[in-house]
């Protein structure tokens, strides 16, 4: 059987996301850049997902969900009859992986490995409407054209749910109700991915053109974690970006923060999310830190891609300024839980800080300048 797709607008320019040999035809140049004033399927079918639990599954997904308190309102594709799959390249003709059934898609060759992997991204967000927008758009404009989004607002009351209304045709599903608190919205978010890779991105943060479609290349054979660089952004201006490296369990709990596995960068395995089950409700801010050491505990090692592949603001609103004594507390408290697994050392924690500061000096001139060596300057924010 085939079916068709449906058309969405993307913003010209953008660089597809395709190996050479695979493109969308019609819709590109010579440059394999998106013509002027011209639309892309974004797709999306009107055949509901198979979905499915493995065994050592956690939870199981669904499209969307049941009636909660307090709920203002919900929205998105999915409440419209459509939805997304990952599709299969067989035989020259392309498949929906989970139906088995062939579709027409307008893309020659074998897309990334013979898949095209659906990818989820959950955003949660509360009386975030300062930043949402810009949020939404960096996330429905990736060059990468199988992308499923979910927002889970917690009851917002600044114009959040206007912004979501208006981009209610580009967000697969969208829901407006109370929770309690952050990882709350999160765990109901994990809830609904139906992709190979998830990830989240902060309401304030937004992801370059390219992201999505750097991290889908790098999950080959039996990668389960893909992280890049954070780009942090002050003031509105330039973006100030950290150099990481591959790491291990052992490697991230010496560390004793997130920093070196930092959430808005990180993509994971759908399969390797519902083995781990949802964040912990004992953390109010550091529960991303427990999550991510509990999924390193599944996996051998996250592979690091040396380039930024999310701007992470910082301003004096945002949760990391406002809860930096929180943040700390618990990540001690994590760090502890967490000791009864490995045993780690002093020289295990100078030697990650060491390689850390090193492959990132501003750090080490910024920390001079706060012991009062006023020789130094203070990092430019022009």
């Amino acid at each position: 059987m085939s079916h068709s797709y449906r058309d969405g607008c993307v913003k010209s320019g953008v660089a597809l996301a395709c190996k050479s040999g695979c493109r969308l035809t019609a819709y590109v140049d010579k440059s394999r850049l998106l013509k002027e004033n011209t639309k892309v399927p974004s797709l999306i079918t009107k055949r509901r997902p198979n979905i499915k639990v493995a065994s050592g599954d956690k939870f199981r997904s669904e499209l969307v969900l049941p009636g909660g308190k307090g709920r203002k309102a919900e929205g998105g594709l999915r409440t419209k009859g459509y939805f997304k799959h990952t599709y299969k390249f067989s035989k020259g003709s392309w498949y929906i992986r989970d139906l088995d059934e062939r579709i027409h898609l307008p893309i020659e060759g074998c897309g990334y490995n013979g898949l095209l992997p659906l990818v989820s991204i959950i955003t949660v967000v509360y009386n975030g409407v300062r930043y949402l927008e810009e949020t939404i758009v960096s996330v429905i404009n990736q060059s990468y054209p199988n992308v499923e989004y979910i927002v889970i607002d917690g009851g917002s009351s600044d114009g959040t749910l206007d912004v979501l209304e208006k981009y209610d045709d580009s967000i697969d599903y969208w829901v407006s109700e109370k929770d309690d608190g952050m990882y709350d919205a999160l765990n109901k978010g994990l809830r609904l991915i139906t992709g190979d890779i998830y990830a989240s991105l902060n309401s304030d943060d937004r992801y370059f053109g390219h992201t999505v479609s750097t991290v889908v290349r790098a999950f080959v054979g039996e990668i389960d974690i893909v992280f890049g660089s954070p780009c942090f952004v002050y003031d509105e201006r330039k973006c100030s970006s950290r150099k990481l490296f591959d790491l291990t369990y052992n490697d991230l709990l010496s560390f004793g923060a997130c920093t070196l596995l930092p959430q808005p960068t990180t993509f994971i395995r759908a399969s390797l999310a519902k083995k781990l089950g949802q964040f912990s409700p004992k953390y109010v801010v550091a529960s991303d830190y427990d999550y991510l050491l509990r999924a390193m505990m599944l996996t051998p090692k996250a592979k690091y891609l040396n380039q930024p592949l999310t701007m992470f603001r910082r301003h004096d609103d945002s949760l990391t300024e406002k809860s930096a004594k929180t943040m700390l507390s618990e990540t001690a408290k994590i760090v502890k839980e967490h000791k009864n697994f490995c045993r780690i050392s002093l020289l295990d924690r100078l030697r990650l800080k060491a390689k850390y500061t090193i492959y990132n000096p501003v750090i080490l001139l910024n920390l001079a300048r706060r012991m009062g060596y006023r020789f130094i300057p203070a990092r430019s924010r022009s």
